[in-house]
């Protein structure tokens, strides 16, 4: 008999973590992304490694992280590189030295040249929001991947669904998988079967599974490709995914959209929204970002016949939209670009996320400019007030209201990215804690919140207390 693989699923039990991985998010506003993940790092090091790290990576989906700086580093790292070529030297007295030459070129300190430089870098990005989800989805998204990675190793895959039958077989034919009806279930070859062992192959067992798993009750049973154990899974076990049933036309496709989305810009991408009038034509674009009421539509132009790159240009020449980025395969690039009403970014293998991130902040900007000077002018008054009730207030995005108050915080206000507390409430509430009596971090927390304030450690520190973290818990020093 068939040996069972039952995988380590997240459950109730692990709702303490989740919380715990969202309460360092939530307290890291402002901080690099490279500071957040020595403190997801530290959890690591005290619980499951795995299940710590799959959480985080969940929940970077829920954070928007941004370069700490406007400053486009690229012409500054080239003028750094190049000064030191033409130099001769890579010692650190003419490392400095070109800073010096290079901070008076661009008309900015020594200090934003350096850190400028490496802005753009993931670990150097400032995380400016986060959004917290229900625990409870990231433990079921969880479990979602770890089946998942599972079945990249299945030979063979059964499974019943009990509603949206058609519709499953349809999902089956439609994403190219080998398969046989048996009764009331399909049998789909795996992808590590030998006549299907290819990536693309691998990627479309994931959505499959994706669309299984939208059934109100269903099954499936794995047998995986070395050994005689079997992986069986079904409505009844903590398993969904929010992700959505997104579906794609090619691998470079799905690559870019699992890129850009890991970014956290704050835009939400749309695969294949409604379709455009180009000239006597329709295109349907391969993707649609919207922020704050801006439409940004994206084609990807991958390596094709000349008549076909003709029509296609021909079609997007006669695009008629405020915002469009053209990608074009570098292959298809001999040094002259087409005539097309948009930016036009150049790619190999896959087009750049960070390159598309840097022309939706540059359509951005003036809308994001003109919000940053309403949300400057706002007029602070109170012993507290929350940073969401504030932007709301003002029909602001919270993240704009936050930035200004980082940017110019009011006098004697304390500032924890979340709340501004004036002065005479924040001395009461710092001899408050302290006649408490405790260490306890969490019960400090718990009185602020009992004050309508929504602390985290990082208030505690702003309201001037020492803080402690001794693995897990973080400890006041009185």
């Amino acid at each position: 008999m068939k040996g069972e693989l039952r995988p380590a699923y997240a459950g109730s039990e692990h709702v303490h973590l989740v919380d715990m991985i969202s309460g360092i998010l939530k307290g890291s506003a402002g901080r690099r992304r490279g500071e957040v993940e020595a403190r997801i790092r530290e959890v690591e090091a005290h619980g499951d490694y795995r299940m710590v790290r799959g959480f985080y990576d969940i929940m970077l989906a829920y954070c928007t992280f941004e370069p700490a700086t406007r400053l486009d580093p690229a012409p500054l790292r080239d003028f750094a590189f190049a000064r030191m070529s033409e130099i001769g030297n890579y010692d650190q007295d003419t490392a400095v030295a070109v800073i010096k030459e290079g901070a008076k070129r661009f008309g900015i300190k020594e200090d934003e040249f350096r850190s400028a430089m490496w802005s753009d870098l993931p670990e150097n990005q400032v995380l400016k929001a986060f959004r917290a989800p229900n625990p409870e989805d990231v433990i079921k998204e969880y479990n979602f991947r770890a089946v998942s990675s599972i079945l990249l190793r299945s030979a063979y895959i059964r499974f019943w669904v009990s509603d949206r039958w058609k519709d499953a077989l349809w999902a089956v034919k439609r994403l190219g998988l080998m398969y046989q009806l048996e009764g009331s279930s399909i049998t789909v070859d795996g992808p590590a079967s030998p006549l299907s062992s290819t990536r693309a192959y691998g990627l479309a067992i994931s959505r499959l599974f994706y669309f299984i798993t939208r059934a109100e009750k269903w099954w499936l049973e794995a047998g995986l490709a070395k050994g005689s154990r079997v992986l069986r899974a079904s409505s009844d076990d903590p398993i969904s995914s929010g992700t959505g049933e997104v579906t794609f036309d090619s691998e470079v496709e799905r690559r870019f959209y699992r890129s850009f989305s890991s970014l956290g810009t704050g835009w939400e991408i749309r695969r294949e929204p409604e379709p455009l009038r180009a000239g006597s034509y329709t295109i349907i674009p391969d993707f649609l970002f919207e922020k704050g009421g801006i439409r940004v539509y994206m084609e990807i132009v991958g390596f094709w016949t000349p008549e076909y790159l003709e029509r296609k240009f021909r079609k997007l020449s006669e695009l008629k939209v405020d915002n469009l980025i053209v990608a074009i395969d570098s292959a298809n690039y001999r040094g002259k670009l087409p005539q097309i009403a948009g930016r036009v970014i150049v790619y190999r293998g896959v087009p750049d996320a960070y390159k598309v991130k840097a022309l939706l902040m540059e359509i951005e900007r003036p809308l994001k400019d003109e919000l940053m000077k309403r949300a400057m002018s706002v007029k602070v008054a109170g012993d507290h007030l929350s940073v969401s009730e504030m932007a709301r207030e003002n029909g602001l995005p919270e993240d704009i209201m936050r930035e200004a108050l980082t940017k110019a915080r009011p006098e004697g206000y304390v500032f924890d990215g979340s709340n501004l507390i004036g002065p005479g409430l924040a001395e009461a509430l710092r001899k408050d804690i302290i006649a408490l009596k405790t260490e306890d971090a969490e019960a400090a927390i718990e009185l602020l919140k009992k004050r309508d304030i929504e602390a985290t450690v990082s208030t505690l520190v702003e309201l001037g207390l020492k803080v402690e973290w001794r693995g897990l818990e973080a400890r006041l020093i009185l």
